[in-house]
C-alpha cells in the first residue's frame, strides 16, 4: 500500500507498537520462549529456524492477535505453505501453486471467523483491533481486513524468524 494510505492503515494498530506496549508483552514472551525451548530440550536434534525461532516468533505473534493456542500449529503450518509452498514437506500431493493457494484461503477464512467473533465480543487483542478500526471515518473493508491479518502473520513470521 502507498502512501498516504499506508500511514492511515498503519494507525489502526500503531498502539500495539509503541515501546510501552512492547515492554508489556516481555513477560508473555519469556513464558512462551521457556515454553518452546523446554519442549525442544525434550527432543534430540532439529533445525534451529524451525523448532526455535519459527514456533517463538508465531506463539508472539499469535498471542498478540489473540489467536487461541490451539490453533497456533494451523498458523504455523499456514505460514509454512505459503512461505515456501515448494517445499515438498509442505505440499501434500499438491503442486506449489495450489499449497499456496489452499494455504491462504484457509487463512482468510480463518479470520474472517475470528474477527467476526471479536466484532461481537472484542478482546484486548490486535483481531478485536482492527475489526474495529477506523480508516477515514469507516470500517476497514473486507479484503483491508483480511490483508490486515495476513501480513500481520505470513510477513510477521518470515522476517522474523530468518533475521539475523
Amino acid at each position: 500500500m502507498d502512501p498516504p494510505d499506508h500511514a492511515r492503515y498503519r494507525r489502526v494498530t500503531s498502539g500495539w507498537f509503541t515501546p510501552r506496549a512492547i515492554r508489556a508483552m516481555d513477560e508473555k514472551v519469556a513464558r512462551l520462549t521457556r515454553e518452546v525451548l523446554d519442549d525442544v530440550a525434550a527432543k534430540t536434534g532439529g533445525d534451529f529456524v524451525q523448532e526455535i525461532s519459527a514456533r517463538i516468533t508465531i506463539a508472539v505473534i499469535a498471542e498478540m492477535l489473540g489467536v487461541p493456542r490451539r490453533d497456533w500449529e494451523l498458523l504455523f503450518r499456514w505460514t509454512n505453505e505459503i512461505i515456501a509452498p515448494q517445499d515438498p514437506e509442505f505440499q501434500h500431493g499438491a503442486t506449489a501453486d495450489e499449497t499456496s493457494e489452499r494455504s491462504r484461503l484457509e487463512l482468510f477464512t480463518y479470520f474472517h471467523e475470528l474477527a467476526e467473533q471479536r466484532r461481537v465480543h472484542p478482546t484486548d487483542d490486535i483481531v478485536s483491533m482492527v475489526v474495529h478500526g477506523r480508516v477515514d471515518g469507516a470500517p476497514l473493508p473486507p479484503v483491508e481486513l483480511l490483508s490486515y491479518y495476513f501480513l500481520l502473520v505470513v510477513a510477521g513470521n518470515e522476517t522474523t524468524r530468518n533475521a539475523q
